[in-house]
């Protein structure tokens, strides 16, 4: 990776914070649709819950391009499902969206198909 391109999204993704309300954009079939998300920041990457029965979910699946907004500011990237909120493999992200978001957490997280 260039070291300049990770000096400044280092300092982008330290300005954001560890947590940001964003609205996200999905799209597929000329459909597109924005949400409100509770996201965490973690290592310079913005996680985010749904599950597997949203429509965000499945035009994610069908289009994984997407589009954050906060405060002003886009970012467009790809989105990739991680696993269940609270399976071993998605631990980092449950401590942190329940330190965070601990409504959403406490709210979503046990749904079957987080």
């Amino acid at each position: 990776m260039n070291k300049d391109f990770f000096e400044k999204s280092s300092g982008f993704f330290n300005k954001l914070g560890s947590s940001k309300l964003m609205v996200l954009a999905t799209s597929n079939d000329d459909k597109v649709t924005a949400r409100m998300m509770s996201c965490v920041i973690i290592e310079n990457a913005i996680y985010f819950q749904t599950d597997k029965t949203s429509e965000k979910f499945m035009q994610m699946t069908a289009n994984p391009n997407v589009a954050l907004c906060t405060d002003n500011i886009q970012i467009e990237g790809t989105a990739a499902p991680l696993g269940h909120t609270l399976s071993s493999e998605c631990k980092f992200f449950a401590q942190a969206y329940k330190k965070h978001h601990k409504g959403s957490f406490k709210r979503y997280s046990s749904m079957p198909e987080g």
